[in-house]
């Protein structure tokens, strides 16, 4: 079972964020992207949702 691989118009996209404040989480550490394609930042679903949990609790 693969996980979905998302890109940072997807996070900003799904999150309903615009790309300053995905900038802005990820400066503060509260996101973070699981690997890269040369300079392009990808995140996974299931690391992105448990991101999202910590946030909120």
């Amino acid at each position: 079972m693969f996980d979905a691989v998302l890109t940072s118009k997807d996070v900003m996209k799904h999150l309903k964020i615009s790309e300053n404040t995905l900038l802005k989480l990820e400066q503060e550490n509260k996101i973070t992207p699981d690997f890269r394609l040369g300079n392009r930042k990808r995140y996974y679903m299931a690391s992105l949702e448990k991101q999202l949990k910590k946030l909120s609790s």
